[in-house]
């Protein structure tokens, strides 16, 4: 909600909370299988993902620059299996 309503900088603060618990989650699940770990990892992603979001809003940001996100997005969609889209 925050990104919507042009709060970056709180949504900045909680996207780095949210990757800290991860990242310790993260860590000790990845010693023990990547398959169980795998759920956090595309959590993480998708904090990566808000993170480009809040790039691609900010007026600073070159359209070179915007571009560059939407073709990323672009290649990611297209790399998603069709299963994990049913979801």
């Amino acid at each position: 909600m925050e990104i919507k309503n042009g709060k970056e900088k709180l949504a900045r603060e909680n996207i780095d909370k949210a990757r800290e618990n991860l990242d310790a989650r993260v860590t000790t699940l990845i010693s023990e299988s990547y398959n169980r770990a795998y759920s956090l990892i595309q959590e993480l992603q998708f904090l990566k993902e808000l993170e480009e979001v809040i790039e691609y809003k900010k007026s600073s940001t070159s359209e070179k620059k915007k571009e560059t996100l939407y073709k990323s997005w672009c290649q990611r969609m297209l790399a998603i299996p069709n299963n994990d889209l049913e979801a």
